[in-house]
């Protein structure tokens, strides 16, 4: 840590690092060669990326299991051997000093403005999720965590960084976010037409002033629940806490204040599938028995203008209410679900800290999925379930009948995320969608003891 830096008891300890980027004399286009982070690439993606570029990051995030692999052939080893084949032959290189590095997304937003997202990549030293500086809202897979364990172990190193948002009402820290020239010194756009900036600073007095304004602060997880508790599994194999200078004690993370204007959330709609004899009649009845549904029937709308009312109406009842849009396929109706009862409600759910109780999502989940569908997410329902983060897409595929139901959701406000977080809960898995997401490949971390920066 820069000297003069502040020791922390129970605080947000961040510091610089040496980053690894793609030469530019061997890869002038970086596009071709970043991904987005290994958890929203499907089959399909993950086989483009391999042919986009034989230098994707994807072979480092999420290679290819190919036939023959066993525990010594397989693709984390493959992972560590491209990483230091690449590193050999400079197609990645380092930076001289260790940096703090300013990362902006310039996007368009849903009504066509366009949008900047500032934050910083840094190291944070791990502490333990929930003990008073960094918080977790969501819960998590044991398929993914065991995933992304293996992939550490092998290659030793983070690819994209663990996103979270941090306080900063004041402003302390987001004064310091500002680019200090308006080239970066990474620019590459993703097919989502999102613009990512990034400016490595190396000033040793900007640092400690970044050191010591974050310091107070208290992290909340956006997005990299899995890396983060596999840091910590990490932390614990390695014995990092028993040696201060284990570089196995810091992860790589990217921060954001949570009053920046450009931090967006999407909602997560759930569509479900796999039931068997499912009657969408005889469900509509069930769900009679404790929701008001409101029904917004196409020979009345039109299927176009149903779809504008429902979203619409949902974003108006969520100031009052716990709303839900349901799409059935084969039925002319869209529905707003709205709980009759609240009290009658939050005495079913009792067993549940108060906090997730408010939530529209824990409705869904409890009430509906689980009680209702006899889905429950945590223990193997995702099988059961697609996602979708777009309110269109999603309704088009309950409307062409690929699924059997569709749940509309409202996104979590930002305080909310913060008051679950805060009081030690967990929201179902898959409840949030942080927007833009952090390109993988941008800048890439490895462990070596020299960068572990102890005050």
């Amino acid at each position: 840590m820069p000297e003069g830096a502040p020791r922390f008891g129970f605080m947000a300890r961040i510091a610089p690092f040496c980053a690894w980027r793609y030469n530019p004399e061997k890869i002038p286009q970086l596009s071709r060669v970043t991904s987005p982070p290994y958890d929203v690439i499907d089959r399909k993606q993950q086989e483009q990326l391999h042919k986009r570029h034989p230098f994707n990051v994807v072979r480092l995030e999420l290679g290819e299991e190919l036939p023959g692999d066993d525990e010594k052939h397989n693709r984390y080893t493959r992972a560590a051997g491209f990483l230091k084949k690449w590193q050999r032959d400079r197609v990645l290189i380092k930076d001289p000093r260790p940096s703090v590095y300013l990362y902006q997304h310039r996007f368009q937003g849903l009504n066509g403005e366009r949008i900047t997202r500032k934050g910083l990549v840094v190291l944070l030293y791990l502490e333990p999720l929930g003990g008073g500086v960094v918080f977790p809202h969501e819960e998590t897979f044991p398929k993914h965590k065991k995933d992304r364990l293996e992939l550490l172990r092998a290659c030793k190193a983070q690819f994209n960084p663990i996103f979270s948002i941090f306080p900063d009402p004041i402003g302390e820290v987001a004064r310091l976010l500002e680019p200090p020239s308006p080239d970066p010194d990474l620019l590459v756009s993703d097919e989502q037409g999102v613009d990512h900036l990034v400016w490595g600073l190396d000033d040793p007095q900007f640092i400690r002033d970044l050191v010591e304004a974050m310091a107070p602060k208290a992290v909340f997880i956006a997005d990299g629940h899995h890396r983060y508790e596999t840091s910590l599994r990490f932390q614990s194999e390695q014995k990092g806490q028993e040696d201060p200078r284990s570089p196995a004690n810091w992860t790589l993370m990217y921060l954001s204040p949570m009053e920046d204007p450009g931090l967006i959330v999407f909602p997560t709609h759930k569509l479900v599938r796999g039931l068997r004899d499912f009657s969408p009649q005889d469900f509509l009845k069930d769900l009679e028995r404790d929701f008001h549904l409101e029904e917004l029937p196409f020979f009345s709308y039109g299927e176009p203008q149903a779809r504008r009312e429902l979203a619409a109406r949902m974003k108006r009842l969520a100031l009052e209410s716990l709303p839900m849009g349901l799409a059935l396929p084969g039925e002319e109706s869209y529905w707003i679900i709205r709980p009759k009862d609240i009290s009658k409600i939050q005495s079913f759910l009792g067993h549940l800290e108060e906090p997730l109780r408010r939530l529209d999502v824990t409705l869904l989940h409890e009430l509906i999925l689980k009680n209702r569908m006899g889905i429950d997410i945590g223990r193997q329902g995702q099988s059961q379930l697609l996602f979708s983060h777009d309110l269109e897409e999603a309704l088009d595929t309950a409307f062409r009948k690929k699924v059997q139901a569709a749940f509309l959701m409202n996104p979590i406000p930002i305080q909310t995320l913060k008051q679950v977080a805060a009081a030690k809960c967990k929201m179902p898995q898959k409840a949030t969608y942080f927007y833009p997401k952090l390109l993988s490949g941008l800048l890439i971390r490895t462990m070596d003891t020299q960068e572990a920066y102890i005050s």
